[in-house]
């Protein structure tokens, strides 16, 4: 019994170290580039930054507000297509009109961690990546002739 149990253990240990980023499932028998390839919609955006903008987008509405008051809304919808080439497409349809644009997309750290992902020239950190869910962040706070800029962007795509 007890060398079930520490079997049990030790195998626990082993695949948790398989987790990279901070939400990923606990296992995943798909490596992350597998994971990640494939068709995602954006399902969700928070956007925010020291300059009291903010834009959201809630899976239908994409709002922007400046100082707390909305000053724009308009129906959102955004698809990215990531394939193994380092391609990757998109297509936004912005309050009814449709803009595709293509793009480049690659690991930034290459090594077997893969937890930053270059998107739209911003390198990302993939906070979770399963199957379905792709959960990214890109945050930035710094000083430039002794004024402070920070923003947070957090973006949620779920596998189509």
């Amino acid at each position: 019994m007890n060398k079930i149990l520490l079997l049990f253990i030790g195998l626990s240990l082993v695949l948790g170290a398989c987790r990279k980023g901070e939400d990923d499932p606990f296992f995943s028998l798909k490596t992350r580039d597998a994971r990640l390839k494939g068709e995602w919609k954006l399902v969700e955006k928070n956007f925010h930054n020291s300059d009291g903008n903010e834009d959201s987008f809630d899976g239908t509405t994409y709002t922007v507000k400046q100082n707390g008051v909305i000053i724009d809304q308009y129906p959102y919808q955004r698809t990215i297509k990531i394939d193994k080439g380092g391609i990757m497409k998109i297509e936004t349809i912005a309050d009814g009109v449709t803009y595709n644009s293509s793009n480049y997309w690659g690991w930034q750290n290459t090594d077997k961690k893969k937890t930053i992902l270059l998107l739209y020239h911003d390198p990302y950190k993939v906070k979770r990546l399963s199957n379905k869910e792709l959960v990214l962040e890109l945050e930035l706070d710094e000083t430039q002739n002794g004024s402070n800029y920070a923003f947070s962007n957090t973006l949620k795509y779920e596998k189509q």
